[in-house]
């Protein structure tokens, strides 16, 4: 990078508006904002002798904004060579850059996040805080080990049970991770829809407990040995049972009580009809006209 940028500026000899373009170019903000407060700092220490405001003077040498540069003329000329003297300096120090693996551990992968968006922020982070390429080969095992290490609990456990998983490149260890993320996700929807089902059968349950009564087991069971399946034998009803019974043309049937049904009605014909109708209110509203039995 350094040399590449000393041949722009000898062969090419940009103007402050082009090595501004060449900058971003080349380095991110966070990038930019670093060289530039080295470059005024060390800008500082290069201010000629009688100098008193030496950072009035570096920040001058090294602007903001564009200043008035003539390349054509021998003091714009020589701010311009200034100024790419102080940027070079401040990349070369950068490729010397301290190692600050405390930021490397403070990446995380969020809940929701993707392996992929995972990666790609850890491997941000190694540019910024590390001076080491984390696409370089000889950087792959590293990164591979931080990036199972600081991935989602679960997925980090079924990681690190895969045989030399740190040696794996980025491609191979990335669809690894998301075949774990998405059976994560499936299952995850799988417990949920079960979680769901179990609250529904404790509701539904709930109300059925009101109207009838089960046996121990909490179901009726049939005797179908060599026979055919025939009705389960008629219960007592409990003590705490709210039903009442009745015998309607021959036929002894249980009906709920307090349910606030100004009539109770059969489903089928028990007993001879009358020629008396009511009007029957459902549920839902629904209006019907249906026939009363006659007195057995």
């Amino acid at each position: 990078m350094v040399d590449l940028l000393e041949m722009i500026f000898q062969i090419q000899k940009p103007t402050w508006v082009d090595c501004k373009q060449f900058f971003f170019m080349f380095f991110n903000t966070e990038e930019l904002m670093r060289i530039v407060t080295e470059a005024w700092k060390w800008l500082q220490t290069q201010a000629p002798a009688g100098i008193l405001d030496t950072d009035r003077w570096a920040r001058e040498a090294f602007p903001d904004e564009e200043p008035d540069w003539n390349p054509n003329s021998e003091d714009g000329m020589v701010g311009l060579e200034r100024y790419w003297l102080a940027f070079l300096q401040e990349v070369r120090a950068g490729a010397k850059k301290p190692t600050n693996m405390a930021k490397i551990s403070e990446v995380f992968q969020e809940t929701d996040e993707s392996p992929a968006a995972f990666y790609v922020r850890l491997c941000e982070a190694y540019r910024i805080y590390t001076p080491f390429k984390p696409e370089a080969p000889e950087n792959q095992t590293m990164v591979n080990a931080t990036f199972v290490g600081q991935a989602q609990p679960d997925i980090r456990r079924k990681l690190q049970k895969l045989e030399g998983f740190a040696g794996k490149n980025a491609t191979e260890l990335l669809d690894i991770e998301n075949k774990v993320f998405i059976n994560q996700d499936s299952a995850a929807r799988k417990e949920e829809e079960k979680s769901i089902q179990r609250r529904a059968n404790i509701i539904a349950a709930a109300f059925r407990g009101s109207g009838s009564q089960t046996d121990q087991k909490g179901k009726q069971e049939y005797k179908t040995r060599g026979k055919r399946k025939s009705k389960p034998e008629m219960r007592p009803l409990g003590p705490h049972e709210l039903m009442v019974r009745m015998k309607i043309g021959g036929q002894t049937m249980d009906f709920m009580v307090d349910t606030r049904a100004e009539h109770s009605v059969v489903t089928r014909k028990v007993a001879p009809l009358s020629g008396k109708e009511v009007t029957i209110i459902g549920a839902t509203g629904d209006q019907t006209r249906r026939p009363f039995c006659r007195p057995h």
